[in-house]
């Protein structure tokens, strides 16, 4: 090849001199643009999941937002079922589960065991509700629609110290959130 290039006329090596010039820079060009359009490419696709990533979030915040309303509502409709004042009395205990637990009345009504309010609240709304007594550090529930694995009534089970929901009750507070409920 070399001996060829120098038997070579003037305008034969000007030729393929320019010839390879112009290879060069059409492939240099070619990987420029395509390395560019590779950049813009991945650009785009990152945009693109930034904005589905951020479409999700304010997707689940907007849904937390309106579940959080609902249960709110479901807890003022469920005060509005329960005959007031509502009142612990210590003075009077009923055992419950072999739980010995501060009466709770709605007005003169006793609350303990009366599931019919829940049950009622239950069938009108799809919502699980449940009426807690302090007794001691702990809460017992005395009245629900709640219901165990085996399918009874989870009258006289203590309230999980462990429970997010226990944490909000001790602090006087209403607890929203997914609770983990005998399985469930």
């Amino acid at each position: 090849m070399i001996t060829f290039f120098r038997l070579a006329g003037l305008g034969t090596k000007l030729s393929l001199l320019t010839g390879a010039s112009v290879a060069t820079l059409f492939l240099l060009f070619t990987f420029l643009l395509s390395h560019n359009a590779s950049q813009q490419l991945e650009d785009l696709a990152v945009e693109d999941l930034h904005n589905q990533s951020t479409g999700m979030v304010d997707m689940v915040e907007m849904f937390n937002t309106s579940l959080s309303e609902e249960v709110e509502s479901y807890t003022r409709l469920f005060t509005t079922f329960l005959p007031q004042p509502l009142n612990s009395d210590s003075s009077q205990s009923r055992t419950i589960n072999g739980l010995t637990v501060p009466l709770l009345k709605g007005g003169e009504t006793e609350l303990h065991e009366n599931n019919t309010l829940s049950d009622d609240f239950l069938s009108r709304t799809g919502a699980i509700s449940t009426l807690f007594v302090r007794s001691g550090n702990d809460f017992i529930r005395v009245a629900t629609s709640l219901r165990k694995e085996n399918g009874d009534r989870a009258i006289g089970t203590v309230l999980d110290s462990t429970s997010p929901a226990f944490a909000a009750v001790t602090k006087g507070e209403v607890y929203r959130g997914l609770p983990l409920l005998f399985g469930k």
